[in-house]
């Protein structure tokens, strides 16, 4: 009881951080507790202050995804169900109302990303060494794999006005395979029924000059307007481009991405900085990429986040209901 009493005052205390925090919004991320294997959900604000844990059960839980409202999470997690076996999950923004989405004891679901009504979620679902992109209702039925191809289709992200999900394949590139363990990754573009797909960089024909071999584009994520799209580039750095493709451009490239997200306002990006052993702190960027500021240290950080589109008013009200289930 006193746990659950500590995290709803700390909650609150999030809440009623200053402008850079609460009105800047909040940002969802993972905490590796005891390890790779195992790890929660947190949020804290956008300067990162008062990290605030959300999820306390065993196995691993990353790749948060925030509603469009602010009001809801998505994310995956192994909990009960074995190491390489994960199921998407959604709880209300302050931890309560855990719901299981996705279930099958062959099933491997990641990257769950809302779409901007909140009535759909996009994924990716491993089968061997396929990886396909479904969509489903928000309650988690409807189930349809809307990529249909041998390729590994991952990471989906649904465009702001909901006609478009971006995502990254190697099905142009170097194919993945248990005797072809590198891949080529470029960022795609489709409608929500995976139709009219559209490739939006070449790996192969890049003429961004780096200093490293470049493996790919990957992890694509909208800006708020739509106008704009920011990904992964290989083992190196961060790129923002049109949301068509063209005008790509270095931002941070001197860290090792594996996690970045939109600012409310579209002026600054949270990225992910990976340590050779799979563990990272976390930054927030400006577009421009003039001004960088850590907002962890210690490298406990897990390899996701992603920024609240909006400031989570309801928040702190529903928090108390915490109180009367006990710590989850």
């Amino acid at each position: 009881m006193m746990r659950a009493i500590v995290w709803s005052l700390g909650l609150l205390a999030l809440l009623a951080v200053g402008s850079q925090g609460s009105s800047a919004g909040l940002i969802a991320y993972s905490v590796h507790n005891n390890g790779v294997d195992d790890g929660d959900i947190y949020v804290m604000g956008a300067d990162g202050s008062n990290p605030t844990q959300l999820t306390a059960f065993g196995g691993r839980s990353q790749q948060p995804a925030w509603s469009r409202d602010g009001t809801k999470i998505a994310f995956c997690s192994n909990r009960g169900s074995g190491k390489y076996a994960y199921h998407i999950f959604v709880m209300d923004a302050d931890g309560g109302n855990l719901t299981q989405l996705t279930y099958g004891a062959g099933s491997d679901d990641h990257s769950p990303a809302w779409s901007p009504d909140g009535t759909r979620i996009a994924f990716h679902t491993r089968q061997g060494m396929d990886l396909e992109v479904c969509v489903m209702s928000a309650t988690g039925r409807n189930q349809t794999n809307i990529t249909n191809n041998p390729a590994v289709d991952g990471f989906p992200c649904w465009s702001p006005d909901g006609t478009r999900i971006a995502f990254n394949s190697d099905r142009n590139g170097v194919r993945f395979s248990e005797n072809q363990p590198d891949l080529t990754l470029d960022v795609y573009t489709m409608g929500t029924d995976g139709s009219n797909v559209t490739q939006l960089t070449s790996s192969a024909s890049s003429t961004l000059t780096r200093p490293f071999t470049l493996t790919g584009f990957s992890l694509p994520r909208w800006s708020p307007d739509g106008t704009r799209i920011a990904c992964m580039t290989g083992a190196v750095g961060y790129i923002i481009m049109d949301a068509d493709g063209s005008n790509q451009k270095w931002i941070a490239r001197d860290l090792r991405p594996f996690g970045v997200s939109w600012s409310p306002d579209g002026q600054r990006l949270a990225v992910a900085n990976m340590d050779p052993e799979m563990f990272s702190d976390i930054y927030v960027v400006s577009v421009d990429g003039a001004t960088r500021t850590q907002l962890t240290t210690g490298g406990t950080s897990g390899l996701f986040l992603d920024w609240s589109p909006v400031v989570p008013t309801a928040v702190a009200p529903t928090s108390w209901g915490r109180l009367k289930g006990g710590f989850r």
